[in-house]
Formats: structure tokens, sequence, C-alpha cells
């Protein structure tokens, strides 16, 4: 038997529709989601399990599939800074926030909620709290 474990965090933005959205407008729209500030470069030390971020903070753009709402990237572990912030773009705009001090620990998924809403200036989100999981993702291969 070979156990995996999975060393790097999860991460998922959830939207949900705000002021100014429907659902279904939210579901059929052109969404993206970047993460900008973090790293996405790291060394993996297999021998005691660990993996340490390298290199500068980076913009990554995440993955969802057809129709989603939900926005999902596996990223090395690491602290989220003060600069570090979730940009949401759509046709109609962009808008971003920023949420410092956090820390994306290996094997952990974190769930956000973020509520676009739309204003006359434009495009606005709100953040709620971050959802920690201790789901690993690993499992056993025979």
């Amino acid at each position: 038997n070979l156990k995996l474990t999975n060393l790097m965090s999860r991460i998922c933005v959830n939207l949900q529709a705000g002021e100014g959205f429907s659902n279904s407008e939210l579901s059929e729209g052109h969404f993206t989601v970047t993460l900008c500030g973090l790293q996405r470069v790291c060394s993996v030390d297999l021998a005691n399990g660990t993996v340490v971020a390298a290199g500068n903070g980076e913009d990554i753009q995440l993955y969802t599939s057809a129709s989603s709402r939900k926005f999902e990237a596996f990223l090395p572990p690491q602290k989220w800074q003060d600069h570090t912030s979730i940009v949401v773009a759509w046709e109609g705009g962009s808008c971003q926030v920023h949420d410092g001090g956090r820390m994306f620990e290996s094997g952990k998924k974190y769930d956000i909620n973020v509520t676009v809403s739309r204003k006359q200036n434009g495009l606005e989100i709100g953040m709620g709290s971050w959802q920690e999981t201790e789901e690993d993702y690993g499992g056993i291969v025979n």
C-alpha cells in the first residue's frame, strides 16, 4: 500500500449573488477570480513531507468549471500577506478585497464566500469569514 498525503493548501472562493445580481446571472456570467500576491513556486522535501513556498508573489487565476460559482486552486502553504488580495472580474468591471494575516497550512482546505453586488460605481464585493476544513485529499493506493 502507498499512502498519499496532500502537502498543498486548497483554496475555494464561492461567489454569491448580492444586490443587482440574480443567481442565474451569476452562474451564466463570465467571472474570473484571481488571487494576487501569493507564491506559487515551492520546494518539496519528500523525506520529511514539508513544502516551503518560494519566489515572489504572483497573480494566480483560479480554476472553475462551466456554470460554476466555485473557483479553486492548490497552492503551497504560506501566509496571506497584507498586500495579498482577491480580485473578482466580470465583463462589467472588477473589484478587489484584502484579508491579510491568514496562514494557509499544508493539507487543509479553505472556503470563502464572496458576495458580488452591482452598484452605481461598478462592481462591489464583500467577503464572509473563512471556513477551514481538515480534509487531506490524499488516500491509500493499493
